[in-house]
């Protein structure tokens, strides 16, 4: 039986948090069960865009200073890292800064780590339903231990977002594209992401719940103080417990059903044991739900023909070039090729950017096709008007 702490968290002041961390750890054994004393444990906030922490968009930096500390405590050297959602120059240092999150782990002792600057591992996953092949950040595969540290937000396809789908963020720069272009209705971005899960297999999962988000999520719901912790060892069932305390039963959640059906945790709530706080106790029967219509009523192949229309590409200025071979050495698809000058195979290209985030004479641009374009202008208009 998976085991799932709940505690109470009334606000982001540094000692409240702390304890409810510590406390949550506690409950579910100790940190000690969880990472040793030398191992390099990643943790993986949730970095959707670069959005102050009161739009609740983010993890909030307080939890990632606590989580960092508590870690540093038990003799663990500590990373932070992820890779948000968008495809601009030097989104992931933007984003870190803006949201709290960079300035707080350093803060607190960690080391951080862009995922879109450092690099990026070609992974085989012959067992995967949809992804049998991906770039996954080096970091995430040199770590000796990763924890998902997650929002609590309701999502527009998945309906939910919390600690499975964190993962999402461990495939650098454009290859989580790839992963819509791929999977483009519900059920299969539920398979996708857990083939990324699958990989990944965080030892821990903690889920900011303390302001979550409800409504239009991931980015531009509203923020709803609901002061809660969620914690487990088994991230799937830290997200049934979250989906139930907002109302969702588990199974109308794909990404739970599946990684319940595909033995990668558990989603039902009665081989779950919550200790800390009741569930019943912290149920929000009025928060607002987001709503996947659309993506659910739009035919499978229109769905594909979309998604082919939502394309970013790497593209070399050759005049800009200057023919080090850095990107070449860096790309872990293979795809560069040549002696000088360089070209792309689109065929091999995973589309993780890597040769555009390292490059030191920013010869590697982006193609963007128009449907993208599009959805940038509108997304900068939401973005504007939601700070007004």
């Amino acid at each position: 039986m998976s085991k799932v702490s709940l505690l109470r968290c009334p606000n982001y002041e540094t000692a409240e948090v702390e304890k409810a961390v510590r406390r949550s750890l506690e409950l579910l054994g100790g940190v000690s069960n969880i990472v040793q004393p030398g191992q390099r444990v990643l943790v993986k906030p949730n970095l959707l865009a670069a959005t102050p922490p009161e739009r609740a968009v983010t993890t909030h930096p307080a939890v990632v200073a606590a989580v960092v500390r508590v870690l540093r405590g038990a003799g663990a050297e500590v990373w932070v890292g992820d890779s948000p959602g968008g495809v601009e120059w030097k989104i992931t240092k933007r984003a870190l800064e803006v949201s709290g999150i960079g300035p707080a782990a350093e803060e607190a002792g960690a080391r951080v780590i862009d995922f879109d600057a450092e690099g990026a591992t070609l992974v085989e996953n012959p067992e995967g339903v949809v992804l049998k092949k991906f770039a996954l950040a080096k970091a995430v595969l040199e770590a000796d231990v990763v924890i998902s540290l997650a929002k609590l937000k309701t999502h527009g396809q998945a309906l939910y977002t919390g600690a499975v789908k964190n993962v999402l963020g461990c495939v650098p720069g454009g290859g989580k594209i790839r992963v819509h272009q791929l999977a483009p209705k519900s059920r299969q971005l539920a398979a996708a992401l857990l083939d990324i899960f699958s990989v990944v297999r965080p030892a821990l999962g903690i889920i900011d719940g303390i302001v979550a988000m409800e409504g239009n999520g991931p980015n531009f719901g509203t923020p709803r103080r609901l002061g809660l912790l969620v914690a487990s060892r088994d991230c799937v069932a830290a997200d049934a417990v979250a989906c139930h305390l907002i109302g969702y039963p588990a199974r109308s959640i794909y990404i739970l059903d599946q990684a319940t059906r595909r033995g990668l945790g558990t989603g039902s709530l009665d081989e779950i044991e919550v200790v800390g706080e009741s569930p019943e106790s912290c149920r929000v029967p009025d928060f607002v739900h987001a709503s996947n219509l659309i993506f659910e009523l739009t035919p499978a192949p229109l769905a594909r023909i979309l998604g082919g229309l939502v394309r970013v590409e790497p593209e070399i200025d050759q005049e800009a070039c200057r023919q080090c071979g850095l990107c070449q050495r860096s790309c872990p698809a293979g795809a560069i090729v040549g002696e000088g000058p360089f070209r792309i195979e689109r065929a091999r290209c995973v589309r993780c950017f890597c040769c555009h985030e390292l490059c030191p004479h920013g010869a590697v641009g982006l193609r963007r096709s128009a449907l993208v374009r599009l959805y940038e202008r509108l997304t900068r208009r939401q973005r504007e008007t939601a700070v007004e």
